[in-house]
């Protein structure tokens, strides 16, 4: 009787740790999506703020030819 007992607390305890390791699992995988995702979104942002770059670096270039100032507001082709 008393190894029924023994037996059955450990059979709890196993569907315990087992509906544990179910839920971690879930858990591990609903963050793989969000990873996923975040990596997708940063390369948007990476894509856009190389494109701001680009526009920025023309129009200083347009500046620094159209106002005819003595000293550049930045070397054009440096990449700040």
């Amino acid at each position: 009787m008393e190894q029924a007992k023994e037996t059955e607390r450990i059979v709890t305890k196993l569907d315990g740790i087992s509906a544990d390791v179910r839920d971690t699992a879930r858990a591990v995988d609903k963050l793989r999506e969000e990873i996923a995702q975040h990596s997708d979104r940063i390369t948007k942002v990476e894509q856009s703020a190389k494109s701001a770059h680009h526009r920025i670096d023309e129009i200083i270039k347009l500046h620094n030819r159209c106002c005819g100032i003595g000293q550049q507001y930045r070397e054009e082709g440096d990449n700040v």
